[in-house]
């Protein structure tokens, strides 16, 4: 870990002190020490403190090569030491092994950190054009570096350095911040203890996606008749929980709520997701006792989902999910037109966009 002082007498509001800060770690880090093992974060969460990664070796050489957008991740903290100088602050850069996310994962900042970020390496393309078209003259793929800084106020700032371009500086105010600016941001802001954004209003488009993957693997395996609406339907998630859809003490009733529910999906799905709401999957999470998602460098165990918080924890889950359309469009071929419009159609009054386009 390499710690700097830096003055910011000049910067009146936290927003300038980000950004001049994340101006001054982007023109440092391309001579950034190289990454060293470091502790894992989950473990040092556990012990009540942060995790923190040793000095680099001595002597450790530095990266070479060009001076556009390389070199390793790094996190950093800011703190303001206390007996040092009002206007000043000490920046500390740790190299980091992975994913930037995964370190961030259960850390929590002790109160002298005045903000913290991360530098995250990679490469930078267009987005695909929405009809799903090859563009006649396709951008080509540039390296690219973003230094990210949240401060505990809940401003940010970010700076973003493509190949050998000047950098590109952006403010993102706290005041009237609404949507999420991505899984590092949210990351950060859990490590400072700060909430992040919150999550989609209802879990609808969760389910949406488990239906029609669930429709999918049916089809594939020859179980499923696709111009039968109801077959069809019957694969919603919420035909598994008997306890949302009635008293399962009477057949007759039973049977009469599940046909209602099928001849109404659009309404009892909406039920449905409001019932299982963000909160009570998360808190549904934290009281299992295996891991989920164990596949991934750091599991989300029951230590990281207490770590998150109902926004983050919608959008991770959110994210290793096909959305509902791009399964829709996987699909459609096995549908019969008529299913397909009511499929549509029963997105669309979930507000999950139906298509791609």
């Amino acid at each position: 870990m390499t710690t700097h002082p830096v003055a910011l007498a000049a910067h009146v509001t936290t927003l300038d002190r980000l950004v001049a800060l994340a101006e001054t770690i982007d023109l440092g880090a391309a001579s950034a020490d190289p990454p060293h093992p470091c502790p894992g974060p989950l473990a040092a969460a556990r012990s009540g403190t942060p995790g923190r990664c040793p000095p680099p070796a001595t002597g450790a050489a530095r990266p070479t090569g060009p001076t556009g957008p390389t070199g390793p991740h790094l996190f950093i903290h800011v703190v303001r030491p206390a007996d040092g100088p009002s206007d000043g602050v000490d920046l500390r850069l740790t190299p980091i092994d992975g994913h930037p996310f995964d370190h961030l994962i259960g850390l929590v900042a002790p109160d002298d950190w005045w903000a913290v970020g991360v530098v995250a390496h990679g490469r930078a393309r267009p987005w695909p054009d929405p009809s799903g078209a090859e563009r006649a003259d396709p951008a080509p793929v540039r390296r690219a570096r973003t230094t990210h800084l949240v401060a505990r106020s809940g401003d940010a700032a970010s700076v973003l350095r493509l190949d050998d371009d000047g950098p590109r500086s952006e403010r993102h105010p706290n005041e009237g911040r609404t949507g999420s600016l991505g899984a590092i941001d949210d990351g950060l802001r859990r490590v400072l203890g700060l909430p992040s954004a919150p999550p989609p209003p209802t879990t609808a488009a969760l389910w949406a996606a488990c239906w029609l993957d669930a429709v999918r693997e049916a089809l594939r395996a020859g179980v499923l008749d696709g111009s039968h609406w109801p077959s069809v339907a019957a694969r919603h998630p919420l035909f598994s929980m008997v306890a949302v859809l009635g008293d399962d003490g009477d057949a007759a009733e039973h049977g009469a709520v599940r046909r209602w529910a099928i001849d109404h999906l659009d309404r009892a799905g909406r039920h449905f997701a409001h019932r299982c709401s963000w909160a009570q999957l998360l808190a549904d999470e934290r009281a299992r006792d295996r891991p989920i998602d164990a596949d991934r460098p750091v599991p989300l165990d029951r230590q990281a989902l207490t770590w998150m918080d109902e926004g983050l924890f919608a959008r991770e889950v959110l994210a290793v999910l096909e959305p509902a359309a791009a399964v829709l469009d996987d699909v459609a071929a096995g549908l019969s037109a008529a299913v397909v419009d009511r499929i549509r159609t029963t997105l669309d009054r979930w507000q999950v966009p139906p298509s791609r386009t």
